[in-house]
């Protein structure tokens, strides 16, 4: 890295909220896929981790991989599945 991408990732770091610095940090070593996707997305939302759950990004190529949230997508894709399948049934129906 030159000095000017090292003043960079200076500049980014001191301009986030210091609780996010150490995934930014392992994000930029370049070891952690997961740290580096964490990142984004909490960049991308302006550093609010509720919002990243909020994402309304579908075209973004890290919106299936958004951080804690992935599972959440699968569970509320597979209830939605289960109940436009023919002959289900929702609670308030029963």
């Amino acid at each position: 890295m030159t000095t000017t991408d090292d003043e960079a990732i200076r500049q980014r770091k001191m301009a986030m909220p210091s609780s996010y610095r150490g995934i930014y940090k392992r994000a930029m070593t370049g070891k952690s896929r997961k740290a580096s996707m964490q990142a984004f997305c909490l960049e991308c939302m302006g550093w609010l981790r509720v919002e990243v759950a909020r994402c309304t990004a579908p075209a973004c190529p890290l919106y299936p991989y958004r951080p804690a949230y992935a599972d959440q997508d699968a569970a509320t894709d597979a209830a939605t599945a289960a109940l436009a399948a023919p002959g289900a049934t929702s609670e308030a129906e029963a």
